[in-house]
Parts: structure tokens; sequence; C-alpha cells
């Protein structure tokens, strides 16, 4: 059963944000630095409005990137301390389940209750906060890592196989 694939890619996806958002703020940089030479080959993709549309997106992109990271920890946060923190060590730090159920003391099946627990609140709070599927698909589909992370979660992926693929995709770029 495909569930809570939301849930478990914003999840995923937290560890990338803060470094991708630094990488937008260096190529808007180096657009600003070379916006200031100025030749005849360059003119057209340098001229004042190109680079303050081209500068005006990232700002935009980074904008949606840190409005994703501040939903994912809020939304944490509503979900209490137990299961965020299993969510937490789970998806973000990439611990296995094995590593959190000795943490806890808890039995493996205790563990993925309450790892199931977590993520239906987890999702359960995305949608009182007006994050529905729908709306989240059409907030990050311009986002083409974070469609990666979700198309294969959706496939029911491993995180290895996710983050193979994603290097591969930007690879390729």
């Amino acid at each position: 059963m495909k569930k809570y694939i939301w849930a478990k890619t914003l999840l995923t996806i937290y560890r990338y944000l803060e470094r991708i958002a630094q990488g937008i703020d260096n190529q808007i940089d180096k657009i600003a630095e070379n916006s200031f030479y100025v030749t005849g080959r360059n003119f057209l993709s340098n001229s004042t409005s190109v680079v303050a549309n081209n500068i005006i997106d990232l700002s935009e992109r980074k904008v949606l990137l840190i409005n994703t990271k501040v939903l994912i920890e809020d939304t944490l946060e509503m979900c209490g301390q137990d299961l965020a923190q299993i969510l937490i060590q789970k998806y973000i730090d990439g611990d296995k389940a094995r590593e959190i159920s000795e943490r806890y003391q808890m039995s493996n099946r205790t563990y993925f209750r309450k790892l199931d627990e977590g993520l239906r609140q987890f999702s359960i709070m995305l949608t009182r906060k007006g994050y529905t599927d729908t709306k989240l698909l059409s907030l990050l589909k311009t986002e083409d890592w974070i469609m990666i992370f979700y198309e294969q979660i959706n496939e029911g992926g491993e995180q290895v196989t996710i983050e193979e693929k994603l290097l591969k995709k930007l690879a390729s770029c």
C-alpha cells in the first residue's frame, strides 16, 4: 500500500534543502558578477532585464525551498517529540530501523508502529495546514530533484536508489 508518499518525500528532501538554497545563492552571485562583462556576443544574455529576471526566478525558487523547510519543521513540531524524533532519525538522518529501535530500547514491531503513527500524524498535520497531496504537487512540481524523490518513493524505491537516480539526473544536466 502506498501511504504517506508526500510525508516521506518531504522528510527525505529536508537534508538537502539548505545546500540547494546555498547553491542558488552562489548561482545568483555568479549571474550578478558575470552581468558586468558585456560584449557583443553576450549582450542579449546579459541585458539588464534578462539578468534581473534570472535573479528573480532563482530568488523565488529559494523562497519556495525555504518555505518548504519551515513547513517541514513546523509540521514535525506538531507531531509530538517522540514521533518527531523517530521521523527525523529515519528520514532526515538516514538511520536504520534496527539502530533506532535499539537506541530507544523498543522492539522492531513497536518501532514500525511508531514510525507509521509518526507518518500518519505528519500527513494529518500537513493536511490541516492546507497542504494536500494536490497542493504539494502543484507547489513542488517545478523542482525536478524533489519530483525524483517523490516518484521513487511512490514506486517503493529505497533511499540509496533515490540518491543514485538523483545523482545520475544531475550529472546529465
